[in-house]
């Protein structure tokens, strides 16, 4: 079996697991950090007069677009949003969409709308930036979108252990084939000793005139073993046939023990891991 699924899968760009609900149900630390972080810097913004016009980069399932939107006091002539999933942006928008919060479908490593050039006031985006592989790019279209003297404030993964959990199950015969292309998965940054000193040499030949980039060394303890099992599943890119998908995540749950992840004896878990702040000028 394990021949056959290796020459049927093949290599593409890798997204997270485009089940929103899931999602929205164990985004746990996701939505903490985005807390953190508007709690930081916010204050050090220097916000345009009268109504902003604002764009979240990676909604997923818009539950972080709502919370910039409340930390913005709601006081903005448009709030954009978008992601490259389809059924991410359906989700986001039944759920958060209003006449002045618009979520749309876009590849921020793609070609931008015209239309969008130089629009916005303030960008953000949260946990996304990790799974592009074209950071220059990406970093380009975010400073396109900007408007002059707009501000950014961004974050994305660097190390944790999620990426360590798939790749150990890379090599067995069970799941090999699955993992080939797991490099794809992996954040750009995860085994770079100093990402906050490349990230700023990117933004800085991007062209931002203000770049502040930090890398945080963060903990979350999960209150059970279910919740960090419900956030693998959620980020996972994987397809994994429905006859194997419980033991799939039974054996990455195993790992987890073997990794001490999970505390066998409380039978909580806890991550270690790694984040980029980034807040910048045009």
């Amino acid at each position: 079996m394990s021949e056959q699924n290796s020459q049927n899968y093949k290599a593409k760009s890798f997204a997270m697991n485009d089940d929103a609900a899931l999602y929205q149900k164990s985004n746990c630390y996701p939505r903490r950090d985005a807390v953190d972080v508007l709690t930081e810097f916010l204050p050090k913004f220097r916000w345009k007069e009268g109504k902003k016009r604002i764009f979240d980069i990676g909604c997923a399932d818009g539950s972080v677009t709502n919370i910039i939107s409340a930390f913005c006091n709601n006081d903005y002539e448009v709030f954009e949003a978008c992601d490259i999933n389809e059924r991410a942006v359906k989700y986001a928008t039944e759920y958060y969409g209003t006449d002045k919060m618009i979520f749309r479908v876009m590849d921020i490593e793609g070609q931008l709308p015209k239309e969008m050039n130089g629009k916005f006031d303030n960008v953000f985006s949260f946990y996304t930036l990790q799974w592009i592989k074209n950071q220059e790019k990406a970093f380009q279209n975010i400073y396109d979108l900007m408007a002059k003297d707009g501000e950014c404030l961004l974050t994305l993964l660097a190390r944790i252990p999620v990426y360590s959990l798939f790749n150990a199950l890379k090599d067995t015969d069970t799941w090999g084939y699955l993992l080939k292309y797991i490099n794809q998965f992996i954040s750009p940054y995860h085994d770079v000793s100093d990402p906050d000193v490349i990230i700023q040499s990117l933004l800085e030949k991007v062209g931002f005139q203000y770049v502040d980039v930090r890398c945080r060394q963060k903990k979350y303890e999960f209150k059970d073993i279910q919740q960090l099992r419900n956030i693998l599943e959620a980020v996972s890119p994987f397809n994994v046939d429905k006859k194997l998908y419980e033991q799939f995540f039974d054996d990455i749950m195993e790992v987890a023990e073997d990794m001490r992840i999970i505390d066998r004896r409380t039978k909580t878990a806890t991550f270690h891991y790694n984040l980029i702040v980034i807040h910048c000028r045009k």
